[in-house]
């Protein structure tokens, strides 16, 4: 891995991290948007623990597999076999496929952003595992 490439990867995460940070301008002295303030903490608070279950992950791994398939590795169609929250904080997914180190940085890129958008998660930070699944016969 180059420089250059750590250097995007980390641009990348800063950019992420900008995105979910929510800025709420509040006066104490006029008490102005102090409940805005406290409904965002709420929203904020069951935003954090809200649980993804595994069939709503597969739907939507399916969805975006279907409208935006991974390029072929090799010859060989990635199968993305199903995926399942592993941590709440910070909220974890994880992936199973026939490839996991072999996918493109871009298409993880794509898949995270799809599953914001997806999932309406606004500022919550997001972790997707990729692991290879085991071939029973071999």
């Amino acid at each position: 891995m180059t420089l250059f490439n750590l250097d995007l990867i980390f641009f990348d995460y800063v950019i992420l991290i900008l995105t979910t940070i929510i800025i709420i301008p509040i006066s104490t002295l006029y008490k102005k948007d102090i409940l805005l303030l406290k409904n965002k903490i709420r929203d904020h608070t069951l935003e954090l623990n809200k649980n993804i279950t595994t069939s709503q992950i597969n739907k939507w791994l399916n969805h975006v597999v279907e409208n935006n398939s991974h390029p072929r590795i090799n010859g060989k169609e990635v199968k993305f076999k199903y995926g399942t929250q592993v941590s709440k904080n910070p909220l974890t997914i994880k992936i199973f496929s026939n490839f996991s180190k072999e996918l493109s940085n871009s298409y993880k890129r794509y898949l995270i952003n799809n599953f914001y958008n997806f999932f309406k998660i606004k500022s919550r930070n997001l972790k997707i595992l990729f692991s290879k699944s085991k071939n029973p016969y071999d």
